[in-house]
């Protein structure tokens, strides 16, 4: 109490969850305090993960984070040709997040959108505008490739022949989108499978499903 008042500290100090060492001084300990540095929770979220298996991940938080990324809002610009009823799959970048402990739903998603924004230089966007796309339909297609091959160089090769089986009107006939339909973990799909009656099923529709 006499630190914090000496120093001037008092009306600064921040709430939430914080480490303190033994070996930390009073002014250590007040200095961790004043400037906010709370402890943080490590969240880890896989390439190529469906917004269920995040929210498997977040445990109590898992309900609040599929409807939200069900109902988002936003006037991003990476949203902004996204269709009217679109949810925020596929726009969810997997990475390693420190989030303070006790945060919620929205925190993560709103540091997976900021990450997004900082990966989409201005060069992709004017890419994707000079192929006369938009980042809803990149975004999907990505998606699609990211399910199904793992090397470099195999989603190089995927990339062109699935753009090119759209250009000529062809079904794309990807099992990643059936995968996806059905929920399984399995990447096995079988005949019956792919006559599914479904948006996804890019066996039966020709062009990108509606969305990543």
């Amino acid at each position: 109490n006499l630190y914090v008042t000496v120093s001037g500290k008092r009306t600064g100090l921040q709430a939430g969850t914080y480490s303190i060492g033994p070996s930390m001084s009073i002014a250590d300990v007040v200095g961790k305090i004043h400037s906010g540095d709370v402890d943080r929770k490590r969240v880890t979220v896989i390439e190529g993960w469906r917004s269920d298996e995040i929210a498997d991940l977040l445990a109590e938080e898992g309900e609040a984070f599929l409807r939200l990324v069900g109902t988002w809002e936003s006037d991003r610009p990476l949203l902004a040709d996204r269709p009217e009823g679109a949810g925020l799959e596929g726009y969810l970048f997997p990475d390693t997040y420190h989030l303070p402990h006790g945060f919620e739903a929205e925190d993560l998603i709103v540091a997976m959108l900021d990450n997004l924004d900082g990966k989409m230089t201005a060069e992709m966007m004017d890419d994707i505008r000079g192929q006369g796309k938009g980042v809803f339909e990149i975004l999907t297609m990505a998606s699609i490739i990211e399910k199904e091959v793992r090397n470099f160089e195999d989603k190089r090769v995927v990339s062109g022949l699935l753009w090119k089986r759209m250009e000529i009107g062809m079904p794309l006939q990807v099992d990643a989108t059936i995968v996806y339909l059905t929920g399984k973990r399995s990447t096995t799909v079988s005949i019956e499978e792919t006559r599914i009656d479904s948006p996804y099923n890019t066996y039966l529709n020709k062009g990108l499903p509606p969305g990543p």
